[in-house]
């Protein structure tokens, strides 16, 4: 299975001058705790790789040209043919670019979206259209923020 996981503004903004606009404990637990889980794969873009680094516990795949494999980090050249060939589940977790050529090969996405507005310049595309909601949190509250927890399955054609 193939799973995004984001935190988005009401923008679906991602990111502003390179990093989240918002940094959420409980969002960040509930991260860790679903992507650790089905087998701890995680892909991501290489810009994001820089902001991040390697996730322990997780195996990790960095979408790049450039970058050299490690005992950390499996390269990933051919993003469309990692996930046509990949056989395990992996979770999808940004930026902005990856998420737009991924969003077509994706079964769940797993979106944390907050109340508010950051002024954001990279977004995560759109995606209402082609998904279904299947479950929402109640409503959280940190550092003055206000957000839910959704759960989106691609809609059967």
């Amino acid at each position: 299975m193939i799973r995004h996981i984001a935190l988005i503004d009401s923008q679906r903004g991602l990111a502003k001058d390179g990093d989240q606009p918002a940094h959420l404990k409980t969002d960040q637990a509930y991260f860790r705790e679903k992507t650790m889980s089905s087998g701890g794969n995680v892909l991501m873009g290489r810009t994001t790789f820089d902001v991040i680094g390697v996730l322990k516990g997780r195996q990790n795949f960095v979408a790049s040209h450039h970058l050299k494999a490690s005992n950390d980090v499996t390269v990933v050249p051919d993003v469309a043919t990692f996930l046509r060939e990949f056989k395990e589940d992996v979770w999808i977790i940004g930026g902005a670019a990856i998420f737009s050529l991924t969003l077509q090969y994706a079964d769940e996405l797993y979106i944390t979206k907050m109340e508010h507005d950051f002024g954001c310049d990279q977004f995560y595309p759109q995606y209402q259209e082609m998904f279904t909601l299947i479950s929402t949190s109640e409503p959280l509250t940190e550092e003055n923020i206000r957000y839910r927890f959704y759960v989106y399955r691609r809609k059967l054609t």
